[in-house]
């Protein structure tokens, strides 16, 4: 195995002032790098709402860009349209998918789904946020599922799966974790890595022999009205209102990752919090175990395969 990818999660466009010089630069380390390929693990820019000219710029980038380039659903990016306008929108053929790169084989899944009265409905304009919490857990649907073991019993590589919602137990993680876990078991390559974003922080975990690695956002984390507090100043919040709500990164995040038989390299990027910090307003959340950090580390994480 010899693959090399850029990996980004969470940029939110709609929400930021400087989503384009964000992306610029990650896609600018991702050349430097040589990369493959490049994924970007959803919230990432859908087709309304604000930031129109921002939106339009980072398509064309990706349009014209010289590297293949993976998306993935996220649920905030089905907020004010179905998946169908989203994909048409940033040019992506299925919701979900796989793809083989340098004797590895890549797992694109889509959990923006919510299961009520026994029927999976897809995320849609919202809709989710209308539910229960209970109904709005994501949930990866039978079908999916299915695909997902066929799609494991045909490759002669082992997986990497990347996802939007984590795949492991935790706070905004898929319902039915524990059966995705049965479904990948019998791979006959083996899933070695589970790659999510979503949750806004840098975290990895193993369960059963797979690493379940959150890569944490691009642009910020969510702290809600609560906790409002200004860091741009005026002008810049009148424009971007929800910047108030949020502790955002000096520097964008993202990781260039390399795979081999041996291990899987981390390069990560480390930056800090623009303005308060969590701990100086006291910021607490139900649920939150992990410290809001503006990085994602680091790490060298064995495959055993070597």
């Amino acid at each position: 195995m010899k693959v090399r990818f850029g990996i980004c999660a969470d940029l939110h466009v709609d929400f930021i002032h400087d989503g384009v010089w964000r992306f610029e630069q990650f896609l600018d380390e991702c050349k430097k790098a040589e990369v493959d390929f490049c994924v970007q693990l959803g919230d990432f820019c859908p087709p309304n709402g604000n930031q129109m000219k921002d939106k339009e710029c980072i398509i064309k980038k990706i349009e014209d860009y010289s590297i293949p380039f993976y998306h993935t659903l996220g649920n905030h990016d089905m907020d004010a349209n179905n998946k169908q306008e989203v994909m048409e929108y940033i040019g992506m053929q299925n919701n979900y998918y796989s793809f083989d790169f340098g004797g590895v084989h890549f797992m694109v899944i889509d959990a923006c789904y919510y299961e009520q009265s026994g029927l999976y409905i897809d995320y849609e304009k919202g809709n989710y946020k209308k539910v229960s919490e209970d109904a709005r857990v994501p949930v990866l649907p039978p079908c999916e599922l299915e695909w997902i073991k066929e799609d494991l019993q045909k490759t002669i590589y082992p997986t990497i799966v990347f996802s939007h919602q984590s795949l492991v137990e935790s706070r905004a993680g898929i319902q039915n974790a524990d059966v995705f876990r049965e479904t990948i078991n019998d791979a006959p390559k083996g899933v070695f890595a589970a790659i999510c974003g979503h949750e806004h922080v840098d975290r990895i975990e193993n369960k059963d022999g797979v690493w379940y690695m959150c890569v944490n956002s691009m642009s910020y984390y969510w702290a809600g009205s609560k906790y409002k507090h200004e860091t741009y100043g005026k002008e810049i919040v009148e424009k971007h209102p929800r910047l108030e709500s949020v502790f955002p990164y000096q520097e964008p995040l993202y990781a260039i990752v390399d795979v081999t038989d041996e291990a899987i390299y981390v390069n990560g990027v480390e930056s800090k919090i623009i303005g308060a910090t969590p701990e100086q307003l006291q910021f607490k959340k139900i649920g939150l175990t992990d410290k809001i950090t503006a990085s994602v580390i680091d790490r060298t994480i064995k495959t055993n395969r070597g």
